[in-house]
């Protein structure tokens, strides 16, 4: 709570700016936002898609949004594929992983803000940012 007695919320434009990019380039919806901080919890772990559904429960997840999800994520150095062909949490980078970390931290401090954060339009300044780096090169 705030001075004033009320919850504090924080804004979109209060969350750090290397989670502010993950979340615009890499993160369209709630459900990519729970398979990631899923798999990113289990960094020694791989899995093949349709393991994930089941896996993930109670977060109804079909198996091909799944796999949309995971080849973004992909795209954007998250996961890697192992020699078997299996998909692990893997970041491209020491800069995506304490973007990662960070959002897991603030997903569970401040859930509301993260979910705001996904779908409220962004923020030109950040917008113009994430355009001028993507993701994929941001992080590679």
């Amino acid at each position: 709570m705030d001075a004033r007695g009320s919850l504090a919320i924080m804004s979109e434009s209060e969350l750090p700016e290397n989670v502010q990019v993950l979340l615009r380039g890499a993160v369209p919806n709630v459900n990519a936002l729970e398979l990631l901080l899923f798999v990113a919890s289990r960094p020694s772990q791989s899995w093949r898609v349709e393991e994930i559904g089941a896996a993930i429960w109670p977060v109804a997840l079909a198996e091909s949004a799944a796999r949309q999800y995971l080849q973004h994520f992909r795209d954007c150095g998250l996961i890697a594929e192992t020699a078997d062909g299996r998909l692990q949490y893997h970041a491209a980078s020491p800069e995506l992983a304490a973007a990662v970390q960070a959002l897991v931290r603030l997903y569970v401090e401040k859930p509301v803000s993260v979910m705001r954060a996904i779908y409220t339009p962004p923020d030109s300044k950040i917008q113009s940012f994430a355009d001028a780096f993507r993701i994929r090169k941001d992080f590679a």
